[in-house]
Parts: structure tokens; C-alpha cells; sequence
């Protein structure tokens, strides 16, 4: 069922979307150099809880940041969490 619906969403990806997951793409691959850590390409909205591939709902963020976060919005998840843990 994932796979079909990420197929689905990124049908109705726009030009700028797939310019801005491109971009995305880059910035991971530069931080992940930069800082010798791992980082993900992450939506804010979970697509499980009805997000999508919009510009707009698209982060770089470091990869035990978004393991943790797991499907949860990322403002409900800083709300639960304090500066330390976030960055551990």
C-alpha cells in the first residue's frame, strides 16, 4: 500500500516540487559531507497522516532527528521535546 500511494503523490508533483526534492537531494548529500553524519529528506506532514510531496511540507534534517520523530508533524514533535534531546 506505501508504495502505491508514494507513486500517487508523486504523480501530482509539480515542476517546482521536483525541483525543490532535487535541491533537497543536494542539500542532504552537502550536510552529510559537511557535518560526517547522516541526514534524510523528511516531510514535515507524515504522508501517513495525509501529507504530501509539496515544496512546501519538505525538510533536510539529520537522520536521528527523523528516526526519532518517526510519523509525527514536526511541530507536534518539538513541542514534546526540548533543544538537547533534539539534537543528540
Amino acid at each position: 500500500m506505501k508504495k502505491s500511494q508514494k507513486r500517487a503523490l508523486q504523480k501530482l508533483m509539480s515542476d517546482f516540487d521536483k525541483f525543490v526534492y532535487k535541491e533537497a537531494y543536494g542539500l542532504r548529500v552537502m550536510r552529510e559531507k559537511q557535518f560526517g553524519t547522516s541526514w534524510h529528506i523528511d516531510h514535515t506532514i507524515p504522508i501517513s497522516k495525509g501529507g504530501t510531496n509539496e515544496y512546501i511540507n519538505i525538510e533536510v534534517v539529520p537522520a536521528k532527528w527523523n528516526l526519532d520523530k518517526s510519523n509525527r508533524h514536526t511541530e507536534k514533535y518539538f513541542g514534546g521535546q526540548n533543544e538537547k534531546n533534539c539534537t543528540e
